[in-house]
């Protein structure tokens, strides 16, 4: 009993002073983890090419260029300059904002609004789908630097004309469905039924193994990609 006092003093010191304290996290230095770093790094830059072709590949949208011409508006509305407004304002769409990024790095650099939109058309620009829309509000922002004019008005027109374009796509969208449905089903049934006949019938099979079946099996798929890509073009395309 003469060591009771010492044990619970012994415990209540341990609970005063004995609290667990988290180390701050470090950097990961072992050899496992230095050599995974450059993977890491190829694995993001590969999933951010991947990304990059993906929005190239969408295009530009009219919503997007009407957003970055409604959020200039309100600048201007404000009060800001058309150049500031420019200079300030980053479309929100990650495919328009890499495109007028030469844009507002010509502004920060000092130059003028007009020459920077001369430079922009001056320039070889990649080809993407849609570019058509951002052209037009860019010209109609060089317009208005150039010769002066109501800025607002100006971009008020072009998001008209945008939205006249949007809802003529979804039109043109909505008109075209039973064509793509069609495109689908004469591209895929045949496929399917090819697939299903193979898998269970020897004597499609055995016609396969030949030369004359894998050559019409060869010319009949690639005339059904083919046809797959055409009707694509059609009812897909730009205009």
């Amino acid at each position: 009993m003469t060591f009771l006092p010492f044990a619970l003093a012994f415990i209540v010191v341990a609970g005063a002073t004995g609290r667990v304290r988290h180390a701050p996290a470090r950097r990961a230095t072992t050899p496992a983890a230095i050599a995974a770093a450059p993977g890491r790094r190829r694995f993001d830059a590969a999933a951010a090419a991947w990304r990059r072709r993906w929005v190239q590949r969408r295009g530009l949208t009219p919503g997007s260029v009407v957003d970055w011409c409604d959020s200039l508006t309100r600048r201007l509305r404000s009060g800001a300059t058309l150049r500031e407004s420019v200079r300030v304002d980053v479309p929100a769409d990650e495919l328009l904002r890499a495109l007028t990024a030469d844009i507002r790095t010509g502004l920060e650099r000092g130059r003028t609004l007009a020459a920077v939109v001369g430079a922009y058309h001056a320039a070889d620009q990649p080809t993407v789908r849609g570019r058509r829309h951002l052209d037009l509000a860019v010209a109609a922002l060089g317009t208005a630097a150039e010769f002066g004019g109501s800025a607002v008005a100006a971009l008020d027109r072009v998001a008209i004309t945008l939205r006249m374009r949007a809802a003529d796509d979804q039109e043109r969208v909505a008109q075209s469905a039973q064509a793509r449905m069609s495109a689908h089903v004469l591209t895929l049934v045949p496929l399917g039924v090819v697939t299903l006949l193979v898998a269970t019938d020897p004597a499609v099979r055995s016609t396969m193994t030949t030369t004359l079946g894998a050559g019409s099996a060869v010319a009949g798929l690639a005339l059904n990609i083919g046809g797959w890509w055409w009707m694509r073009r059609i009812i897909g395309r730009e205009r």
